[in-house]
C-alpha cells in the first residue's frame, strides 16, 4: 500500500483525508484528487542544492539550516520529502522527519538533531518549508499528511506509535 501511495503522490494524486481515514457510509470509493505538485523522497544528488536554496527563501538567516545538516538528514535514516511542481519539477517545498525515542527528549531547536534514534517509535516533524509564492497551493498540509501516512505505513524498524512537531517558526 505504501508504494502505491508513493507513486500516486509523485504524480500529484492525493487522497482527501480531511475527515480522517473513515470509509464513507455510502460505501463510495475514495478517489484521489489531482494537484499541480507532486511529493517524493529527496536524495542528496538530486535535491541538496535545491534544499539549500529553499532554506534561504523560507527562513530568516538566523534559522537557515546549514548544508551539512541538510546532507546528514538526507543520509542518516530520517525522511525528507520534497514537493515539486509537476510542470517544471522545481522543488517548492520540503518536510524533514526523524525518529526519536519519545517527545520527552525534545529540548531546544539547536539540539533536535541529537535526538535521532533509528529504533525510535515516535516520528518528529523537524521542519516544513514552502516557497512563499507557492504557499497558497496547500503544499504544506499535503507534505504533512503524506509524511504522517508514510510513517504509519513504514515497514522498517519498530512501528511508529506517536508523532510530534517541534520545529522552527518563520514569524518569531
Amino acid at each position: 500500500m505504501a508504494s502505491n501511495l508513493t507513486k500516486l503522490a509523485e504524480i500529484g494524486m492525493f487522497m482527501d483525508l480531511s475527515h480522517g481515514l473513515d470509509i464513507p457510509e455510502s460505501g463510495a470509493r475514495m478517489e484521489p484528487q489531482q494537484k499541480s505538485f507532486g511529493i517524493r523522497m529527496a536524495t542528496v544528488e538530486r535535491d541538496l542544492s535545491a534544499l539549500c536554496n529553499l532554506e534561504q527563501q523560507c527562513w530568516d538567516e538566523r534559522l537557515v539550516t546549514p548544508k551539512d545538516v541538510l546532507q546528514r538528514r538526507l543520509t542518516s535514516g530520517g525522511s525528507v520529502y520534497v514537493a515539486t511542481l509537476l510542470a517544471t519539477e522545481q522543488v517548492v517545498g520540503a518536510l524533514y522527519t526523524q525518529r526519536i525515542v519519545s517527545s520527552d527528549v525534545l529540548t531546544v531547536h539547536a539540539e533536535q538533531e541529537l535526538h535521532h534514534s533509528a529504533d525510535g517509535s515516535c516520528v518528529q516533524l523537524l521542519a516544513i518549508a514552502v516557497v512563499p509564492g507557492q504557499q497558497h497551493r496547500g503544499i504544506g498540509p499535503a507534505l504533512r499528511q503524506h509524511a504522517l501516512i508514510m510513517a504509519c505505513l513504514n515497514s522498517f524498524g519498530p512501528p511508529i506509535m506517536d508523532a510530534v512537531a517541534a520545529t522552527r517558526c518563520s514569524s518569531f
